[in-house]
């Protein structure tokens, strides 16, 4: 059919606290697998692979056979759980004002409480921005030249030129797809900061690029 990208969703270790069931349910039954983007447990974080799905080096043979036939494609999700946290970066978690208390992923009407989305603009951004970039090189390169970066809205937008900037030093073909529940200033700010390609699953903003495209402005 002429594709040649495949989209991995996230490959990381999955963490147990509040672990979600089948479809989004908040109970966890026996054998449930969770979600892919809650990332984190006793196993690692985004730099290691989930234990039932293998190891790294079964991943990078994998990838191996992928360029083989000219294929590829990897998904970056910036999400943390419980226990990365306890690991000393509590603080750069989003919060809840002003009870302080961890704020959980939302996605209206969904929520996400197996997900705590990372607060790009607390005190210690710099480390943060600096380890966020140092996962996309870890997997750039021979493990992935195409990155679909989920959300990509919920982090700064100079955030993502430092990192797509830094990532193109050492890997200049390195593709970056922006997942964007915004409008159309967004995802041209996003397209500035170094995005290659943006999409949205809004029936309103897919409407209006649809006038933008037919008939202008």
């Amino acid at each position: 059919m002429g594709f040649d990208v495949i989209y991995f969703p996230p490959i990381h270790p999955i963490g147990h606290t509040n672990r979600k069931g089948r479809n989004n349910s908040i109970t966890c039954e026996l054998g449930d697998p969770g979600v892919p983007w809650a990332i984190g447990s006793e196993a690692g974080g985004h730099k290691a692979v989930e234990p039932s799905l293998g190891t790294l080096e079964d991943f990078d043979w994998l990838q191996k056979e992928v360029r083989k036939r000219e294929w590829n494609g990897l998904d970056f999700a910036i999400n943390a759980r419980p226990i990365i946290l306890r690991q000393g970066a509590s603080r750069l978690v989003s919060t809840n004002a002003p009870t302080a208390t961890i704020k959980y992923g939302r996605n209206p009407p969904k929520k996400y409480e197996d997900i705590y989305p990372l607060n790009f603009r607390c005190e210690n951004w710099r480390d943060l921005w600096a380890e966020m970039k140092s996962i996309v090189l870890f997997w750039a390169g021979a493990r992935g030249s195409h990155l679909s970066c989920g959300q990509s809205t919920h982090q700064t937008v100079a955030f993502w030129e430092y990192s797509i900037k830094g990532v193109r030093e050492k890997y200049p073909d390195t593709i970056f797809l922006s997942e964007a529940f915004t409008r159309p200033k967004m995802m041209k700010a996003l397209t500035k900061a170094g995005f290659n390609q943006s999409y949205t699953y809004s029936p309103g903003e897919i409407q209006s690029a649809t006038h933008r495209i037919f008939h202008g402005a």
